[in-house]
């Protein structure tokens, strides 16, 4: 290869670097993107929850669903308290964004065995029938009648 290969070479190098650093600038980041859509503000001050993670566990037949208790006055009215174990009222549900289809069977009845406080990270298993909750989909997460939309799956 001669000079004249060389320098089309590395201009070619170059005109490629040099577009892809503009293309990039031009893509807002996925940390921006996260903050932009973040999900549950209003769902946290109605409910006193936090979603936590929404994943895709066991083969993808199930859905893993984690909260967390952020004001504890709040969530009473969503979480039933029994001879000090806690669950949700009524289970929670996962609309699928793309389809309207909703996911609210769980995989057994869920209770955790402490009080109420503000910080603890519950969870709740949910089947995901047919594998239809998907990693990097997103969706709604239903409470007690309240949404918490745009919910990234992991």
């Amino acid at each position: 290869m001669g000079a004249r290969g060389l320098y089309w070479i590395s201009l070619g190098l170059i005109i490629g670097m040099a577009t892809g650093g503009m293309f990039l600038h031009s893509v807002p980041s996925p940390a921006r993107e996260e903050e932009r859509e973040a999900p549950g503000a209003g769902f946290e001050e109605r409910t006193g929850l936090r979603i936590v993670r929404v994943a895709v566990t066991a083969g993808g037949g199930m859905i893993d669903l984690r909260y967390q208790v952020i004001d504890p006055e709040k969530a009473r009215a969503f979480c039933t308290i029994r001879n000090g174990a806690i669950s949700l009222k009524e289970p929670p549900m996962i609309l699928l964004e793309g389809t309207g289809e909703i996911l609210k069977t769980p995989w057994m009845s869920h209770s955790h065995v402490k009080t109420l406080r503000a910080g603890v990270v519950y969870y709740v298993l949910l089947l995901n029938i047919g594998g239809k909750v998907q990693r990097g989909q997103r969706v709604t997460v239903i409470i007690g009648g309240v949404p918490a939309e745009h919910v990234l799956v992991q």
